[in-house]
Order: C-alpha cells, then structure tokens, then sequence
C-alpha cells in the first residue's frame, strides 16, 4: 500500500491480536518473576520488574484499543506504524497508557513516594469520576478517555521511569559525597512502594486475563469483542498466560 508516494507496511487482525496477547503474556512473566523476588526480599529488582510488568500491561491495552478501532468497531486499514508507535511510543498520548496498569482504586501505602503520593490522588479521582459518571445516569465502566487526560498521568509516567533507573543501576549522589544503591533506593518505603505498585499489576493482569477468553469476549457486555474471539480461537499454537501465585497477606 502507498500513502503519499510512499509504501506503507500493513499489519493483519491477526498479527495485531497476537500483540495484544504477546504484551500480556510477558506482563505476566515478569510478575511471576516479580512475586518470586519480592517474597525472598529482593525488594528493588521486585520493583524493576513490576514497573516493566506495568509497561508491558500498557502496551497490551494500548493494542487492544487499536483492535478495537480497527478491526471490532470498524474493519479499518492497520499500518506497522501505528503498531510501532504503541510499542515504542514517541507521542505522549501513547506514552501515558503505560501508566494504565498502576491507576486504580488502591490504598495509602507508600505515601511519602512520588508514585505512591501520584497513585493515590488518581485513585481519589477514580471514585469520583465513577461517582459522578453514576449520579449522571452515564455508564461507569467507561473511564479510560477521562482519566488519560488527568494532568497527573504524565507525572506517572515520568515517576515510573525514574524509579526504574533508581532500582536497576548504581548512581553517584547529587552532591558527590556518595553512591546511590538500588538496595536503599526509597529507605524503608521500599516495601510499600513494591507492595502497592505489585499488587495494582497484579489485579488489573488478572482482570484483563479474564476478559480475555473468547468465550468472555462473545457475551453481551461492554467487554464484547467476536472479532478479537474468533482471532484468537483460530491461532492454533497460541500460548497460555501464565497464571500468578496467590497474593500474599503480607502486600496489603
């Protein structure tokens, strides 16, 4: 296909619900991988990779809304450019789904953090949003479009990033009197944060696995997709999501 004198690559319904599954099943992996760290106190790779964990969540939903644009509502041309730009997002409207995985309703732990203190104030505007969405006699499940447009989101974002790198790499302090090390990143927050960022994950990748069976995918409801059902049911080698360990006590 050309556009503007130029070819264009396109990319199949099929090959797009692959990515969508592809990104969960590798949130997945890294959450198992998460759970395991966490529970031998290895506190700062658990956050490492529950903040890839939550990219990967991002990237899913965000190939999930370009399915359901392209090929559920409407059957529309997909380009690779499109995809690409949900994979490796250079416009900040992508780049925002990432934090996606970490917004809902959650508690106070971790209050004193940047994503703790950021997770909390979303979480309040969650249950107004909802609130008012039902006093208005408007449907609640709905909230994606108004909660990406919350001037906190891109804070998120930034946030998740910057405790990435505090977590992963040995850095010299601001004042060169010293080292930052991953084990001390947060002081003793560090198992607040894991535990509220690993437990957001952990609810919104179970979620998500379960709306996405195909047989959950053909009912009658606001999660109805035949489209992505009959994609899915007729990839024949498609791998299973890797199921989660239970949810320790100890995280709440």
């Amino acid at each position: 296909m050309k556009k503007g004198g130029s070819a264009v690559t396109l990319v199949s319904e099929s090959t797009l619900a692959q990515g969508v599954w592809y990104a969960l099943e590798n949130c997945g992996s890294l959450l198992v991988d998460a759970v395991e760290r966490f529970n031998n106190g290895r506190l700062s790779t658990a956050l490492a990779l529950s903040l890839v964990a939550a990219e990967e969540f991002g990237k899913s939903r965000g190939l999930l809304s370009l399915w359901d644009l392209k090929a559920e509502k409407s059957r529309g041309v997909i380009t690779a450019e499109e995809v690409r730009e949900i994979v490796r997002p250079k416009k900040k409207s992508h780049e925002k789904k990432q934090a996606l995985a970490l917004v809902g309703i959650t508690s106070g732990l971790a209050i004193g953090t940047e994503i703790g203190d950021i997770m909390v104030e979303l979480s309040k505007f969650l249950v107004d949003l909802r609130e008012n969405k039902i006093r208005r006699g408007e449907p609640a499940e709905s909230l994606l479009d108004d909660l990406l447009m919350h001037p906190l989101v891109p804070s998120l974002v930034s946030a998740m990033a910057k405790a990435r790198e505090r977590v992963l790499y040995v850095d010299l302090r601001a004042d060169g009197t010293g080292w930052e090390r991953p084990f001390d990143a947060f002081g003793p927050l560090m198992k607040e944060l894991v535990s509220m960022v690993l437990s957001q994950v952990y609810g919104n990748y179970t979620s998500v696995c379960l709306n996405l069976k195909p047989e959950n995918l053909r009912l009658h409801s606001l999660n109805s997709r035949p489209n992505l059902a009959n994609a899915l049911e007729s990839w024949s080698v498609r791998p299973e999501l890797p199921k989660l360990p239970l949810q320790k006590a100890h995280w709440e």
